[in-house]
Order: structure tokens, then C-alpha cells, then sequence
């Protein structure tokens, strides 16, 4: 009669890591193909269909009909196959689909109870079960003494996944979606910044330096009395920048148009954007003024040049 020899826990946690790793695995496929997203829309739909269409199948359905079917047909899930060990029940035959469901479930839940004591409890036992095992009545034997294909095919996923993980990263990076997220959050930070900006504590000087000689600011003498068509004015030239943003963002990753014009022209509408949303912002909360804002408004006057032109010359053949 040939002795049955009982799966020892490092056979079983090296089973159980290629489980992981192949879940993992389809993940980072995934994750890879959305780092491929020309725009942020798409970005946004791709996320979409990766949640409905692998996340949550996975997530609900991936201890049913991987684990615990896999199981009760083959003795296993791919882990446990490549490492040569198999679950059966305490007479040797495989487990029941109704049984081998609620040891992946109900059985898993209770040996991860206490931080995980019921499979360390694998370690000691006589026939190595866990909490789960002794729950269902089954146990975990070693069929062939293969464990180094399992080793070996381990290391394998541990590669792909680290190779996968690393394009994926490499290709969103470069792609056209990276600058848009960030010129976004740029934009976030500056609006957070004008939400959160406050009015110095200190007096006005009575003393008034000239204003800028921009249109769009009162060229009186400085005061805290702005006129309403001042600050609408800058809030509009802020909503026109925004809509520039976007359409500029729509040209990235095609072809036809020079992405480093195109990518500087982002860089200088995002800080037309700072320089407008300052200005609006002081405007708003009634602050006179001072030399800074006069440079700054000369230089807003010298990107909007630098703009117009690099526009002309994207654009010149359409």
C-alpha cells in the first residue's frame, strides 16, 4: 500500500504564490494595454471597462470558479497542479463542488480569523491541514514530487510581472496621457490655491504705484476698487486658457502635429493660466497691486506673443 504523503506548508504557500502571481499577472495585462491611452477620456474608459470586465469578475467570482471548481474537477487549482500536491477529501476521492466551494470560502474565511493562524496551524498538525481542511474534512497529499516545476514556473511569473509592471510604467510615461494628468493637477492645485487665498493683514499703503498697461486692468491709479468688468474679464481669459488647454490636449500623440511645440505650448498656457488666475484672484478679494504683479503681467503679455506664434506654426497647413 503506497504511503500518503501529506503536503508540507512551504509546498502549499508555493502553490499558493503562483495563484497569486497569475491573478496578478492578468492585472498588469491589463494595466499595460490602458498605459496605451492617447487622451484622458479614453484613459477614463479603459479604467471603466478594466473594473467591470477583470477586476470585479475576479474580485466575486475568482475563489468560485477558479479555485474551488478547479478543485473539485482536478484537485486543485494550476498552483497546487504544478507543485504536484492535490486536495481530496479524508477517503482520497475529490471533493464535492458544494464541499470545495465552502472550503474556499466559508473554510478560508475562518483560517485567515486571528492573523492568519489557521494556516500556520499547517506547520504543526500531524496530517498538515488548516483550519479550513479540518473544517471540510479534507486533505491536501502530495501526488507527484514535482515541486520544482512549480519553483521554476514561479520565478517565470515573478519575471513576466516584473517585466510587464516596468512597460507599463515606461509606456504611460511617455505617452501623451501623462502630461495631460499633470497639466490637470496643475490646474487643480491653482484653483485650490485661489479657493484657499486669503487677504494680507496688513494696511494698504496709501502710497500707489501705476498699474499695468495690460487692457484688461483698470490703468488707474492703484485701488481696491476694481470694476466688475476687470475681474470678469480675467475670469474669462482663465476660461479661455482652459479651453485651449483642451484643445491642445486633443493634438498629443498624433502624428501629424510636432509634439514638442505642442508640448510647449502647453507649458505656456498652463502658466499664462497661474499668472491669470493670480491676477483674477487679487482682483477678487479687492488687493492693490505691487511691482511683482507689473512683472508678471509683462511676462503674461510676452507668453501670450510666444503662443499665438507657436500656434500659426502648428497649424499653418489646416
Amino acid at each position: 500500500m503506497t504511503e500518503i504523503r501529506y503536503a508540507s506548508f512551504t509546498k502549499r504557500l508555493l502553490a499558493f504564490l503562483i495563484d497569486v502571481l497569475i491573478f496578478i499577472l492578468i492585472h498588469l495585462f491589463s494595466w499595460y494595454l490602458i498605459s496605451a491611452s492617447s487622451n484622458i477620456n479614453q484613459l477614463a474608459q479603459n479604467v471603466l471597462i478594466y473594473l467591470i470586465t477583470v477586476l470585479l469578475p475576479t474580485f466575486i467570482f475568482g475563489s468560485i470558479i477558479y479555485t474551488a471548481l478547479m478543485t473539485s474537477r482536478f484537485g486543485g487549482s494550476l498552483g497546487k497542479l504544478l507543485t504536484g500536491i492535490k486536495v481530496t477529501d479524508e477517503t482520497g476521492n475529490l471533493l464535492t463542488v458544494k464541499r470545495s466551494i465552502f472550503r474556499h470560502t466559508i473554510g478560508y474565511t475562518f483560517s485567515y480569523t486571528f492573523f492568519g493562524l489557521g494556516y500556520l496551524a499547517i506547520i504543526k498538525d500531524k496530517l498538515k491541514q488548516g483550519w479550513h481542511d479540518k473544517a471540510t474534512g479534507s486533505l491536501v497529499i502530495v501526488k507527484n514530487n514535482i515541486w520544482p516545476v512549480g519553483l521554476v514556473t514561479l520565478i517565470i511569473l515573478i519575471a513576466a510581472n516584473t517585466l510587464i509592471t516596468v512597460s507599463a510604467i515606461e509606456r504611460f510615461s511617455k505617452g501623451p496621457v501623462k502630461d495631460e494628468v499633470l497639466e490637470i493637477a496643475s490646474a487643480y492645485q491653482n484653483e485650490k490655491k485661489i479657493e484657499e487665498g486669503t487677504p494680507s493683514a496688513s494696511p494698504v499703503s496709501e502710497k500707489t504705484e501705476p498699474q499695468s498697461a495690460n487692457p484688461n486692468i483698470n490703468t488707474q491709479p492703484q485701488t481696491l476698487n476694481y470694476t466688475q468688468e476687470d475681474i470678469a474679464a480675467w475670469r474669462e481669459e482663465i476660461a479661455f486658457i482652459d479651453q485651449d488647454l483642451t484643445s491642445i490636449n486633443n493634438f498629443k500623440g498624433n502624428s501629424s502635429y510636432d509634439q514638442q511645440k505642442l508640448t510647449r505650448t502647453s507649458e505656456i498656457l498652463l502658466e499664462r493660466r497661474s499668472i491669470a488666475s493670480t491676477i483674477y484672484n487679487k482682483m477678487l478679494k479687492g488687493l492693490p497691486m505691487n511691482a511683482s504683479d507689473d512683472k508678471s503681467l509683462n511676462r503674461y503679455d510676452l507668453l501670450t506673443i510666444e503662443v499665438q506664434q507657436l500656434t500659426k506654426e502648428l497649424f499653418r497647413n489646416y
